[in-house]
């Protein structure tokens, strides 16, 4: 254990292990600004619960511009996890050791940073062992007690033991903690070069050349071969090596196409994700369910079509250069040279207009899918309420749309797919008279044949894969903007430290207004003027209105959901840009109204949780439990077969409106917030259910707002 002694960093220094680790393993800038230090940061960190270092280390990666996800490996995972998890900063629990160890990499041999900023190498069974001591040690003296009892023999009492063991805690949490990765800002060449792309594209391209190489041997075989007017077996014995040699060239093809695709998919779909974040409100409040089933399906066609579409292409543009530099050395010369790119020129002319011709019916499939999925939604009001005369009205003018779009887009598609045909017999007519009068050797007419053969096939694969080109831009279209929104800059504001001192010196209120004002849209009407508040510690305020009077808009404005158009807007005395945006929306919770709140389809317990950390700990849930008694929702969680893990939402259990905003209230408040707002929460609630849940309110909110009609 000396070895993992020394390589502990203490809580204190955990600011040092988190910077240390983050720029040791390549993922932070040189020129990006150090982490502060002083004492007051570090006895601050020693003496902080495991909650407020958890706050500390995420808003500490953000100021060094990486991601801190949280993580959490069961016993039954703490081996893969030692071999794939680094870099990662884990806690370390131990008789001898109480801190956190940096792991710069893993595998069986585990690189640590220790505080001396040395290297440390451990085996990773000594890892494993240091890792679960705190939870095994109970079990063992017991444990060997039973093993000797049983009379199992002395040289097989480890491999049971480890095989109990493993049985009786596979489901107990071992190892937390936090993956350190580049933040999911876009794909920029840091992720590429982080992830090994540029190699393994480089390695693609090579490949695909050496391929292109074999291909023309090949093709030089044959024709000296066929064409030389005897049989050799020397030919033939070339020919197979040859062709012997392209299997495991195209093998290694396809593993590397697929590493890289691997590697693509994943640093797309963590950006899409990320953007989706990211979006303000006022950017989605407009669309349908129909437009966000649009920009899934099109994140579908982006992410098949970035390899698949767009490598294909690009392969085969190179196997055209290959053939216009084997026309060169054949019959034709220039002339089939020239014929080749007319060709390729008229291609890229065709696809052109294709891509024009397309985007009418791109825009009229995706309004079709709209209109159906929001009539699907709406099924069943049509049917209460709607003549089903009227139930059908303008599909037709939307069919005969889409079906003449289909045709123009067809028509397009069709002279295009003639082109390679075109090139075969321009080509052959461009060495035949070569080969009826016999005028050059045969090795340069089996180089010509060679060479329109290798361009035909270039071509036809060109144009297969240009309607999925267009389908990849058409698409790029629609999550371009989620592109967009990862990337803007966001302030992490203070660090939480910092701000809890705040809380306590400055006596400001915890939330100031003065003179807010606010619209939805740009030269729009105001739905807040010169709006002032003050909301001190442990307030209770109700806000009472009619429909449309700006209560909602200024619970989004408080909660950080909204930006003011002008104003003053605090928090404990500070801005909005000096907290931060994610601690502001953690120290000002809301629940917003019943249509803008949403009951996933996962289980009960995530639906409360989910403004925690994830997977939750026993005091969460026996919190979370607490809570729903308090509220009424007990009754219920009794009924569900499977409990607080019973799947809930559109296809699981069906909470009435009622158990909804209970939920809705649970959810809130199980986030610890400083201040919470419940934005009309109480509505659907019967007497009695109102009663229970604006006492567990009023016991368990620190601050209080409550908006609600007169």
């Amino acid at each position: 254990m000396s070895v993992l002694a020394d390589a502990t960093w203490d809580p204190g220094h955990l600011n040092e292990a988190l910077e240390t680790l983050a720029r040791q393993a390549n993922l932070v800038a040189r020129a990006t600004p150090a982490l502060k230090t002083n004492p007051g940061r570090a006895a601050a960190l020693a003496n902080a619960d495991d909650d407020t270092r958890a706050h500390w280390v995420e808003q500490a990666a953000q100021h060094l511009g990486i991601e801190a996800e949280p993580v959490v490996a069961l016993h039954s995972q703490v081996e893969l996890f030692i071999e794939r998890a680094a870099p990662a900063l884990v806690t370390i629990r131990h008789a001898e050791t109480q801190g956190y160890l940096a792991m710069l990499k893993g595998g069986r041999t585990v690189t640590l940073i220790a505080p001396d900023l040395t290297r440390r190498k451990i085996s990773a069974a000594a890892l494993r062992e240091a890792l679960c001591a705190e939870i095994e040690t109970p079990y063992l003296e017991p444990l060997a007690e039973v093993l000797a009892n049983v009379r199992v023999p002395e040289q097989r009492r480890a491999q049971v033991r480890q095989t109990v063991l493993a049985q009786q805690l596979s489901t107990s949490p071992i190892v937390h903690g936090w993956l350190l990765r580049l933040a999911p800002r876009g794909v920029t060449w840091a992720h590429l070069a982080h992830s090994g792309t540029p190699i393994l594209f480089a390695a693609l391209i090579a490949l695909a050349l050496v391929q292109q190489g074999v291909t023309i041997v090949n093709w030089g075989v044959i024709g000296r071969g066929a064409l030389q007017g005897s049989f050799e077996w020397a030919w033939l014995w070339a020919w197979a090596l040859v062709m012997v040699m392209g299997v495991p060239l195209q093998m290694l093809s396809s593993v590397v196409g697929a590493r890289l695709s691997v590697i693509v998919s994943s640093l797309f779909k963590n950006t899409l994700l990320f953007g989706m974040l990211q979006l303000h409100p006022e950017e989605i409040r407009h669309q349908g369910i129909g437009q966000f089933l649009n920009r899934v399906m099109d994140a579908g066609v982006v992410e098949s079509g970035s390899l698949s579409g767009v490598l294909t292409i690009f392969f085969s543009i190179i196997q055209v250069a290959t053939a216009l530099g084997v026309l060169s050395l054949g019959v034709g010369g220039w002339v089939s040279m020239g014929l080749l790119a007319l060709i390729t020129l008229g291609i890229g002319i065709l696809g052109w207009q294709m891509w024009r011709s397309n985007e009418t019916w791109v825009d009229t499939y995706r309004g079709m899918t709209n209109h159906l999925v929001e009539q699907m939604v709406g099924y069943r009001t049509k049917l209460a309420q709607q003549d089903a005369a009227l139930w059908h009205t303008d599909e037709d003018a939307e069919l005969a749309q889409y079906v003449g779009a289909s045709e123009h887009a067809a028509r397009t598609s069709n002279w295009l797919a003639a082109l390679p045909r075109v090139w075969m017999i321009a080509g052959l007519a461009s060495i035949l008279p070569a080969i009826v009068w016999q005028t050059v050797a045969p090795t340069t007419i089996a180089l010509s044949l060679g060479g329109i053969l290798l361009a035909e096939q270039a071509l036809n694969v060109i144009v297969a894969n240009i309607h999925n080109l267009i389908s990849f831009a058409k698409a790029w279209q629609q999550i371009k903007p989620l592109f967009d929104a990862a990337q803007r800059a966001t302030d992490p504001g203070l660090m939480l430290n910092d701000l809890g001192a705040a809380q306590t010196q400055n006596d400001s209120a915890l939330v100031t207004l003065r003179e807010v004002a606010f619209r939805y849209r740009e030269r729009g009407r105001l739905a807040l003027r010169d709006a002032s508040l003050e909301i001190f510690d442990g307030d209770r305020v109700i806000i009472q209105g009619g429909s449309g009077g700006g209560k909602s808009t200024l619970a989004a404005v408080v909660a950080g959901l909204r930006v003011p158009e002008s104003g003053l807007l605090l928090l404990r005395g500070y801005d909005r840009a000096s907290v931060g945006l994610d601690e502001w929306r953690k120290r000002v919770v809301v629940a917003p109204q019943f249509h803008e709140n949403h009951v996933f389809t996962e289980t009960f317990a995530f639906n409360l949780l989910m403004g925690r950390h994830w997977p939750p700990s026993e005091e969460d849930t026996a919190e979370a439990m607490q809570v729903c008694e308090e509220l009424g929702l007990g009754e219920l969680i009794a009924r569900m077969p499977s409990g607080l893990s019973q799947m809930v939402g559109e296809s699981g259990w069906q909470l009435s409106h009622g158990e909804r905003s209970r939920l809705f209230i649970a959810r809130a408040l199980l986030q610890r917030a400083d201040l919470i707002i419940l934005d009309e929460s109480f509505a659907a609630l019967d007497p009695e259910n109102l009663e229970r849940a604006l006492r567990c309110v009023l016991n368990r909110a620190a601050s209080l707002v409550v908006i609600a009609h007169p």
